[in-house]
């Protein structure tokens, strides 16, 4: 809090520091377009799968302490409800059924993606066919100019 500024102020503040913190750890992706990393691949891949680890990592420790820790916390004010030893159990199933939705949101997309993606009546071959007839017709029209 900034004391003797506008609470309005202080919260476009606020929105800009995020952002700009936001826009500095996007920025860090043009590290990875230097000519050293971008031809050594398995350099490359070592370093996405750290960056991938980060990223959940935070993740992780964003919903604990910002989600499920105040979760249990509220559970503790109501152990009439709850129980003293099972405060536990609603961030529990919060978090089950958060990793539920997840996951059959995962599925139900890639079921989309697989349905749209090629034609019921064209098999993967009947694809590649095309695929390689379209590429010898562009041949054949650049040859006539």
């Amino acid at each position: 809090m900034i004391e003797g500024a506008h609470p309005i102020l202080q919260a476009l503040y606020g929105t800009l520091f995020t952002w700009f913190v936001t826009a500095l750890g996007a920025s860090l992706v043009f590290l990875l377009d230097i000519p050293y990393v971008s031809f050594n691949e398995k350099l490359l891949q070592q370093i996405l799968d750290t960056m991938l680890g980060f990223a959940g990592g935070v993740m992780l420790a964003a919903s604990y302490w910002s989600l499920l820790a105040p979760s249990i916390d509220l559970a503790k004010d109501h152990p009439e409800i709850y129980g003293e030893d099972y405060v536990w159990v609603p961030a529990a199933v919060g978090f089950l059924a958060g990793g539920a939705v997840m996951l059959l949101t995962g599925r139900l997309l890639d079921y989309f993606d697989e349905s749209t993606s090629k034609p019921a009546s064209q098999s993967t071959s009947d694809q590649n066919t095309l695929v390689e007839k379209e590429k010898g017709a562009k041949k054949k029209k650049k040859k006539t100019f």
